[in-house]
């Protein structure tokens, strides 16, 4: 029978251990990055080692300390670190953000190759703990590199942007000691504490803890170590944007990135729900889509498995050829807009102090033109969006609404009822009028456009 991860789960298969060493690894590990938030949690394995495929399975959080278990006895089993609205480990589904986390293969980086576990951590503790980066809960040995993780108080999706920078920030800080640049989005998953590793049959097991108590806060780390993400008082004084610090204009372009993602999604479901095929449109957004994905997350592989994800759910999808065919360009201008950083991942400047982005870079105007958006459509969307929708919703956010009318617009309601009561009661226009801007301390053309508003005006004798 072939093993599987759903199998396991499910109790068609077990492949628990009586050793009560590995047990209590693996439970102190899920347990203190999962507790029961919501959503669901993937296991993923690799029992044939990284020549198979990857089998996975979701299940809740709940469920963990008993399940969990059953696969200590499989190699390369892995546990997701965020959980997810449904059953699709993709960062489209995600629903919890619990750890930051950094994968250190230090034995690849020449001067660090000969050193033990033991030295790594030493020297992480000495020169980058609490100075350049946050003390991890725990570092898990992975069989031959190791894996920091901080444990978060459980974040929403909305926070993902900040998350993706700060997560950034930590593996540029550690990419001399090894950091794996790739390892870096939010639906990864990481070994299980445990389990075997088949490249060199070591175990996972988690060697060094700290504060297991202490959660941290993505906004308290990122004042703490990325303060220039704070720029508010800039803004204010309404200083030119080449004078903003790079990491905030990083963090904004990041943030506009992962939004348009959210948009196309948002636009292509809109219209799947009022039956447009977007035949005319599907290469354009599954291009935008691609393109976004790769430059917000960094990984081509995932980017275009993610985006045949999101072609299937249009009413007529492109073939797999087509998707790959249309889409090709995007990962060519992803490749440009790594121009656009150095070794550090920090922003070029031009010996001016400008800039200019290279790669694929719309404006709202020709993404709108582009696809086709409508006025309607665009009430639904976050960012891309007409100054004329941009102005309403400025509008409508500086004056308080009832039931979707202002103060003034609700008040003009209730004169025209109480006009056309009074006409109804057989009272004339020029009485109504005389009353009424009396009691409104308003002027009488006032009161006579309200009156001209009425239908029932018409019925009314003037003379």
């Amino acid at each position: 029978m072939k093993v599987t991860a759903k199998k396991i789960i499910q109790g068609q298969l077990d492949f628990s251990v009586h050793d009560n060493t590995r047990i209590e690894q693996a439970l102190n590990q899920i347990q203190l990055i999962h507790r029961n938030e919501g959503g669901l949690v993937f296991v993923a394995i690799k029992p044939g080692g990284f020549s198979e495929n990857w089998s996975q399975y979701h299940l809740h959080p709940s469920e963990l300390t008993d399940k969990v278990p059953r696969f200590l006895e499989v190699e390369n089993v892995y546990i997701s670190q965020s959980s997810f609205k449904f059953p699709k480990r993709t960062v489209l589904s995600l629903h919890r953000l619990n750890t930051l986390f950094v994968d250190l293969d230090y034995h690849h980086v020449r001067d660090l190759a000969g050193l033990s576990k033991e030295q790594i951590v030493w020297m992480l503790e000495e020169e980058f703990f609490k100075y350049i980066i946050p003390t991890p809960n725990l570092i898990l040995s992975t069989g031959e590199g190791l894996a920091l993780i901080w444990v978060l108080e459980p974040e929403s999706i909305q926070s993902l942007p900040l998350w993706q920078t700060v997560e950034n920030y930590l593996i540029n800080k550690l990419i001399i000691c090894g950091a794996d640049p790739v390892a870096c989005d939010a639906a990864r998953v990481i070994r299980v504490a445990g389990t075997k590793n088949s490249d060199n049959g070591a175990f996972a097991s988690i060697i060094r803890t700290y504060d297991l108590s202490h959660r941290y806060v993505l906004k308290e780390i990122q004042q703490e170590y990325l303060p220039s993400l704070t720029t508010r008082k800039e803004r204010e004084l309404k200083m030119p944007r080449k004078s903003l610090n790079m990491v905030f204009q990083l963090f904004t372009i990041r943030n506009l990135h992962y939004k348009r993602i959210g948009d196309l999604i948002t636009l292509q479901a809109a219209r799947t729900i009022s039956g447009d095929s977007c035949v005319h449109y599907r290469e354009k957004m599954c291009f935008l889509f691609r393109y976004w994905m790769c430059c917000y997350y960094g990984d081509p592989e995932d980017s275009l498995k993610d985006t045949r994800q999101f072609n299937k759910r249009f009413i007529e999808p492109l073939t797999e050829n087509e998707v790959i065919k249309a889409t090709a360009s995007a990962e060519k201008g992803w490749q440009e807009w790594l121009q656009n950083f150095d070794s550090d991942g920090n922003l070029v400047v031009k010996a001016d102090g400008n800039y200019k982005f290279t790669g694929y870079n719309y404006t709202n105007w020709k993404l709108i033109k582009m696809l086709n958006i409508t006025s309607e459509e665009q009430r639904k969307m976050d960012t891309i969006i007409s100054k004329k929708e941009k102005y309403r919703r400025n509008n409508e956010r500086r004056t308080p609404r009832f039931n979707g009318m202002t103060p003034k617009q609700k008040q003009i309601k209730e004169r025209l009822a109480i006009i056309e009561q009074m006409i109804n009661n057989g009272k004339r226009p020029t009485e109504i009028v005389k009353a009424l801007s009396t009691k409104w301390a308003v002027s009488e053309s006032t009161v006579w456009k309200h009156i001209a508003k009425l239908d029932t005006v018409k019925k009314c004798s003037l003379n």
